[in-house]
């Protein structure tokens, strides 16, 4: 695992850029990964307990910092069944 980027959250916590910037880190002081957050989703999953208050400050700060980009679904060409076949009379 590759770290890419350091960034302060706060004075308890800051971020780790990994997996192309995709995924962040969030870890404490001592290094322990508190939490993780995708840019693909939008979402922080919480692997530590943490105080309501610092919790929500951490995940307004990943989503200013770290806005969402969702991927949009590749466009695929229609299948050969999605035309109707006209027969000729």
């Amino acid at each position: 695992m590759q770290h890419q980027h350091h960034a302060d959250i706060s004075e308890t916590f800051h971020s780790k850029r990994v997996d192309s910037q995709n995924l962040i880190l969030v870890v404490n002081t001592e290094n322990y990964v508190m939490a993780e957050y995708s840019r693909k989703t939008g979402e922080t999953v919480w692997h530590r307990l943490v105080n309501i208050s610092q919790r929500e400050r951490v995940e307004q700060w990943l989503g200013q910092n770290y806005p969402s980009q969702p991927i949009s679904a590749p466009k695929t060409p229609p299948s050969a069944g999605t035309f109707k076949r006209t027969a000729k009379k």
